[in-house]
């Protein structure tokens, strides 16, 4: 469990735990946050990237799909 604190934009200080990262201390992370409730932060990693690139071609082969079909009926 990695304890993670930032300040925001608006100057507040939040903090927040994190499991399953194994961060060394001082470590910088980027971070994904709603402006209007920091409280709601989480780390963003290779692996959330790699899944949101893999919803991304999944959805590429549905939209070839159904192009595919239109084009042959």
């Amino acid at each position: 469990m990695s304890v993670i604190e930032f300040t925001d934009s608006r100057g507040r200080h939040t903090e927040f735990t994190s499991n399953g990262l194994d961060l060394a201390v001082g470590s910088r992370v980027p971070l994904l946050y709603s402006p209007e409730d920091p409280r709601t932060a989480r780390v963003i990693t290779k692996h959330h990237r790699g899944n949101h690139v893999l919803l991304f071609l999944m959805g590429l082969l549905w939209l070839g799909g159904a192009v595919l079909i239109v084009i042959a009926v």
